[in-house]
């Protein structure tokens, strides 16, 4: 049997129209800013600056997802936001949200998922672009919660794309829901 040495960590996409599904688990672009939260996490180590326990799930704090209608720019580390964004910028937000962590003790598979579900009617147009957007960690202290003097806009963290092949884009059917799943699945390897 071989000893599992390391983790990995990857997002996952599942876009749904209605019942159709567009595409299931696509390996997302994480970003500067995700790479960024990810070692946060590691170096707070459940601390913020002032040394009480705070424990935030991975980008809880002020998270989103936006729609896009780029279809020819690929992503690249240094992204901050989606490049056409469907609404006004950073994009129209989704009717509802949730987020929740998936216990993978049994199978060493943990997921932190995000839903997000826009009405029938909310948005239109062709989608090419997608964008998970939270809240950075303070660069100086690597806090992640809010205060009076840090309480950071929220910046795209990871990305999906039909310029980068990871779907065909496709044009919003505005008589069903449209719902997005983004998975950050760490898992033993």
């Amino acid at each position: 049997m071989k000893k599992k040495q390391g983790m990995l960590i990857r997002g996952l996409v599942t876009i749904r129209q209605g019942d159709r599904v567009i595409v299931k688990d696509i390996p997302n672009h994480f970003v500067d800013n995700g790479l960024k939260g990810l070692i946060s996490q590691i170096i707070n180590a459940g601390h913020d600056s002032g040394g009480s326990h705070t424990y935030h799930y991975l980008w809880a704090n002020g998270w989103n997802m936006y729609l896009g209608s780029d279809t020819t720019t690929v992503t690249t580390t240094t992204m901050t936001a989606l490049v056409s964004p469907i609404g006004t910028a950073p994009g129209t937000a989704p009717n509802s949200k949730s987020g929740s962590l998936k216990d993978g003790s049994a199978d060493g598979i943990w997921n932190v998922v995000f839903l997000a579900t826009w009405n029938p009617g909310t948005v239109s147009g062709t989608c090419g672009e997608l964008g998970l957007y939270g809240k950075p960690p303070d660069n100086a202290s690597f806090a992640w919660r809010p205060t009076s003097t840090f309480n950071p806009t929220a910046v795209m963290f990871s990305r999906l794309s039909s310029a980068d092949a990871d779907f065909s884009s496709f044009v919003i059917d505005e008589g069903v829901p449209l719902t997005v799943e983004w998975k950050v699945q760490c898992s033993f390897v």
